[in-house]
């Protein structure tokens, strides 16, 4: 009896076996990478939005994610 049950359920686990890649990689995708900036273009936001020099890396996420919103906004991909 417990083979059979075995048999029944191997092909689920092989199917979840070979598709969590793709799930795992589909949820990696949704994650934000924030780049270094160029130096030249984060003085000049910081500058424009009257904030003092910090360091990218020593923002928080939220100014991170306006710099980058800002970045794009001026034509920089």
């Amino acid at each position: 009896m417990t083979r059979t049950w075995l048999r029944s359920l191997a092909p689920t686990l092989l199917l979840l076996a070979l598709a969590s890649p793709v799930f795992l990689v589909g949820c990696r995708s949704q994650t934000t990478v924030v780049a270094q900036p160029e130096p030249s273009d984060y003085r000049q936001w910081e500058q424009a939005t009257h904030r003092p020099h910090v360091d990218f890396e020593k923002r928080t996420a939220d100014e991170r994610k306006e710099y980058q919103d800002w970045h794009a906004s001026q034509g920089h991909h």
